[in-house]
């Protein structure tokens, strides 16, 4: 059903019946620059493809010319958020909030095939509300591989086969300590956050984000009781359920006192770092704002340490994939690059388009399996000239895709976390 909108003008301050605040969508002026960054416009062409479009999309149904239907649902989840628009917009529109406001009201007309349903419930509504049920769930995806007619379910729905390539990979279980100390001074107490997806597949990059904030001169403590940030329920229309999962860890970390709160997956580090807006209207807002002003990616930290030992030579050439979240949501553009620049004759590459997105985007592959697969291998295609030794990225996320779409090209070279490569400079490694 169409929810036709009666609203004939857009007050300042006021949501829109499409989501976002009406005075962020009048700051757009529809110059177009947005256009040479976004990745669906350049797969497509299409004007509905653009943040221009989508905003246009969204005045649209504030102003009650165009009603909340599945059109417009399409319009907003057909974008992969990866937030460069925002990067070069002279106007500062914040398109990132806009289309997730948006999302929110989608959820009420939006309508997806009972697969996809179905993934998004267990997922989102079931697995991710605590760390048992996400182990479970990690079980589950072990239990699917073995079923012999997978590729017949994968051919009905091509998101199960986007499934199974990404999370149905073996996880590295590496035990983690609950705190490390430096042997000389301590430059404060860092808490490192572990997350859902980074804590059940990328154990090695905490291990070595441990490692080296202690070699920064850091106590590192790895709380037992922390789950997940909330960041997929934030981008994918269930702000509630993000807010609930976002509280608890802000009320979990705080108890440990910490000097710094280190992240070492971009999409969670974007989320983290706008808590004081996400939970501005809740009763824990003012913990909130202490919280995210204590968040820092481990780039930042290990970047603006006084004192790093001197690192040990690694001759390696490495091709840098820069996430689309820790470029352009949390602007730390290049700092990848910066990092393992500081070891010693280790080659490292920052092909040219670097900064475009690989098509993970959170649940976009299992959702958009087609887009996602052609951002991919146009994304592969763009690194074979390298012939890289090894590949580096610092999401979870683009690290599966990058991992399913190597293996199917029958890569043979590690894709993993820089902090991993970093770590192995140090003396002690």
């Amino acid at each position: 059903m169409d929810h036709q909108v009666k609203v004939a003008t857009l007050i300042p301050g006021q949501r829109t019946a499409a989501g976002p605040l009406a005075d962020d969508i009048r700051r757009c002026v529809a110059c177009g620059i947005c256009l040479t960054v976004c990745p669906t416009y350049q797969v497509t062409l299409e004007e509905w493809q653009s943040p221009r479009g989508r905003i246009a999309a969204m005045r649209a149904v504030a102003e009650g010319r165009a009603p909340l239907n599945e059109r417009f649902a399409a319009f907003m989840y057909d974008c992969l958020a990866c937030r460069a628009c925002e990067a070069v917009c002279p106007s500062g529109v914040p398109f990132g909030r806009m289309v997730e406001a948006a999302r929110v009201e989608a959820e009420r007309v939006v309508r997806r095939p009972l697969t996809v349903r179905l993934s998004r419930w267990i997922l989102l509504n079931w697995a991710l509300k605590s760390r048992r049920r996400f182990a479970r769930f990690v079980r589950l995806l072990d239990l699917y591989r073995k079923i012999p007619g997978r590729r017949v379910l994968a051919g009905i729905a091509p998101g199960l086969k986007m499934a199974e390539a990404q999370f149905g990979q073996a996880t590295d279980r590496v035990d983690l300590p609950e705190r490390l100390t430096p042997a000389g001074p301590v430059a404060g107490r860092a808490v490192l956050l572990t997350g859902c997806v980074m804590d059940f597949w990328f154990r090695p990059a905490h291990l070595a984000t441990a490692r080296t904030l202690v070699a920064a001169g850091y106590e590192v403590v790895i709380p037992r009781d922390q789950w997940c940030c909330g960041a997929l329920h934030f981008h994918n229309g269930q702000p509630e359920n993000g807010r609930r999962l976002a509280a608890d860890l802000v009320r979990t970390v705080l108890n440990y006192g910490p000097d710094v709160i280190v992240t070492n997956s971009a999409g969670c580090g974007s989320v983290l770092k706008e808590y004081a807006e996400l939970l501005a209207e809740t009763p824990g807002a003012e913990a909130a704002v202490e919280f995210g002003r204590r968040v820092r990616d481990i780039h930042e930290v290990l970047l603006a340490a006084p004192e790093l030992p001197n690192l040990r030579p690694v001759r390696r050439r490495v091709v840098v994939e820069n996430p689309c979240h820790l470029v352009h949501a949390q602007r730390l553009a290049g700092v990848t690059r910066q990092l393992l620049g500081r070891v010693p004759e280790l080659e490292v590459i920052e092909p040219r388009d670097a900064n475009r997105c690989c098509g993970a985007a959170g649940i976009f592959g299992l959702e958009r399996p087609d887009m996602s697969a052609r951002l991919l291998n146009d994304k592969l295609a763009a690194l074979e000239p390298f012939r890289p030794d090894e590949i580096v990225s610092a999401n979870p996320g683009c690290l599966l895709q990058l991992r399913t779409g190597a293996r199917e090209r029958g890569w043979n070279i590690p894709i993993r976390h820089p902090v991993e490569l970093f770590a192995e400079g140090l003396a002690d490694g």
